[in-house]
């Protein structure tokens, strides 16, 4: 149009998987976005997505948009025949009317439009009803073999403990090693209690963690596998810090754990 004011389409796209700070966590494995290395991708290209809009505005005003994205999950695509996700959104300019004078609301702090991938991880109190109705169930149906559902309770299970409290997930530990959840098949669910504890990555999980630790529940193998876990929690907190110095308080495990507890500190200050 040779007029300001006259009809326009305006059509903008973007390429998603040169966007940066994609990269968000929930668990307890820590992970590095490519925001810092020289390449176009800046985040695992795990999905192919496209973003486009396209607005229709005259004399000045938006009288329609519509943006569309389509995200393709790579790995099992084939000729783009994997799973896709398509998100479709439409505004349509009804009516306009004059504007009133509004009092402004003070504005005590401000901040950029950056996604903020936090996460905080409250309390539940139904979380501790959950884990020890996954826990039995995991123990009916693994006495004699694996089941298929197996991965899928198991994930289950970190989620509720990473809502747990402290006190629940110690109390849930004392009822397993007394087999009052599940006494036929006990050192196989206690196995998975033990396994998804160090992923929940929680506070609460990781004071349960120390203490296990140094009162000699844990040790060998598992120990070892714990402390690794230690080490590359993403966020560590300083709860988390209070919690890990017993580790390094105790003669028995100063030198074991010694690394654990430095990355920790490591990742907690660089984070702020």
């Amino acid at each position: 149009s040779s007029s300001y004011w006259g009809p326009k389409t305006i059509k903008k796209s973007k390429d998603i998987k040169t966007c940066i700070q994609r990269q968000g966590y929930s668990g307890s494995i820590q992970t590095v976005g490519y925001d810092h290395l020289p390449s176009s991708l800046k985040s695992i290209p795990l999905m192919t997505s496209d973003h486009e809009c396209v607005q229709q505005i005259n004399e000045g005003i938006v009288r329609s948009s519509r943006c569309t994205e389509t995200h393709l999950f790579t790995p099992f695509s084939a000729d783009n025949g994997g799973a896709r996700t398509t998100v479709t959104q439409e505004l349509t300019f009804k009516s306009s009317s004059s504007s009133r004078t509004a009092r402004k609301d003070r504005i005590d702090s401000r901040a950029d439009m950056t996604f903020d991938h936090g996460f905080e991880i409250k309390d539940d109190s139904e979380a501790r009803a959950r884990a020890e109705e996954l826990l039995s169930i995991l123990c009916d149906i693994t006495v004699n073999d694996i089941q298929p559902e197996v991965p899928q309770l198991f994930g289950k299970l970190v989620n509720a403990l990473r809502k747990m409290n402290q006190a629940d997930i110690k109390d849930v530990f004392r009822r397993l090693k007394n087999s009052q959840i599940c006494s036929m098949n006990n050192k196989r669910v206690t196995k998975f209690f033990m396994d998804a504890l160090p992923m929940a990555g929680s506070d609460a999980a990781v004071a349960v963690m120390s203490e296990l630790m140094v009162s000699g529940d844990v040790t060998g193998v598992e120990l070892d596998y714990w402390l690794t876990v230690l080490s590359f929690l993403p966020d560590p907190s300083a709860d988390m810090m209070t919690s890990v110095k017993m580790l390094i308080e105790k003669d028995s495990l100063k030198m074991q754990a010694m690394l654990a507890v430095s990355s920790m500190v490591h990742n907690y200050c660089g984070r702020r």
